[in-house]
């Protein structure tokens, strides 16, 4: 990486409009021109409520992975986020699914692809196969 010497005139000049930024976004280019407003005016209270529910499936499927090297006195942190995960699941479900319709309508877009890293980030797969996960979070709760 160069360090510049800004002594030098020449130098100044040559970064006089760099303001070491990243490119603002501009939220209304966030989906195509042509986008079907009935899909995407959903997308900010979709992100405000998907955003919490990704938070507390990784917080609880990663505290299970951990949860025999927590000190004991700290376990019941995961117990409690698992069974949140539990009784809101169809509540987290219901998210998914609007987060879902919006990144398949517009999976190239800054927001589509926005969706699909939380949807990834949030296990979907996981969390849209009721039966399995289910059964996964019992047995976890059952031998805690």
């Amino acid at each position: 990486m160069e360090i510049p010497d800004f002594r030098k005139k020449e130098v100044r000049d040559r970064y006089r409009n760099d303001d070491w930024m990243a490119k603002h976004l501009d939220p209304k280019k966030i989906f195509p021109d042509d986008q079907d407003t009935s899909i995407t005016c959903d997308f900010a209270s979709c992100c405000k409520e998907l955003i919490p529910f990704v938070l507390l499936v990784r917080s609880a499927l990663d505290g299970i992975k951990v949860y025999d090297a927590v000190k004991k006195e700290n376990r019941i942190v995961i117990i409690e986020k698992v069974k949140e995960v539990r009784t809101k699941l169809s509540e987290i479900q219901s998210a998914y699914k609007r987060a879902r319709k919006i990144a398949d309508a517009y999976p190239q877009s800054q927001g589509g692809e926005a969706l699909l890293e939380k949807l990834e980030l949030g296990e979907e797969e996981k969390i849209m196969d009721t039966v399995s996960l289910l059964a996964e979070l019992d047995d976890f709760l059952i031998n805690a």
